[in-house]
């Protein structure tokens, strides 16, 4: 996902698409990245 966010941020900065299209894209990245490495610490105290 981190691979994800970079490409993401060089699309915004080089003006490919607005920032308007990607932030939402963005956003929801990040939120995935959170809920996805909560789950894996979640995972790991488990064991």
């Amino acid at each position: 996902m981190n691979e994800s966010q970079i490409w993401l941020k060089i699309i915004k900065q080089s003006q490919m698409l607005s920032a308007e299209e990607v932030d939402p894209v963005l956003q929801e990245s990040i939120e995935l990245s959170r809920i996805l490495n909560a789950s894996i610490q979640t995972a790991k105290r488990k064991r």
